[in-house]
């Protein structure tokens, strides 16, 4: 017997990108600010925290040489992405190389907030 359960999800849009954005991947930041790769056009974004029930507006902060693919936090405030200079539409490379690019950029400071009044030791 097959049942129908309703889901209790809320979907919200956290931001709004431009169209044809090809999102590669995410990493959350401390104050809930986002940042983005996007991979067609080699860029890293930057999505403030979301106010309650209204779309932040993405950023821009740097744009690469080479397609923008993952991005993870290295230490507290410390991102790498990784970038690469093959194609996702052929799987062809102009080079042969996946490469690591420094983002000479500089990111809004974090915001710090805590759930608890207390702090984040509770």
């Amino acid at each position: 017997m097959q049942t129908q359960k309703t889901s209790r999800a809320r979907l919200t849009a956290v931001a709004v990108f431009p169209p044809n954005s090809f999102l590669e991947n995410l990493a959350v930041r401390a104050d809930g600010s986002i940042l983005v790769t996007e991979i067609l056009q080699h860029q890293l974004w930057y999505v403030p925290p979301p106010a309650e029930g209204v779309p932040a507006e993405p950023v821009p902060v740097h744009t690469f040489d080479q397609f923008t693919m993952g991005i993870v936090e290295a230490g507290p405030d410390v991102f790498y992405v990784n970038t690469s200079d093959r194609s996702p539409r052929t799987g062809r490379s102009c080079t042969g190389s996946i490469c690591g690019t420094g983002i000479p950029a500089s990111l809004p400071a974090p915001r710090r907030s805590w759930s608890s009044p207390a702090g984040p030791a509770g």
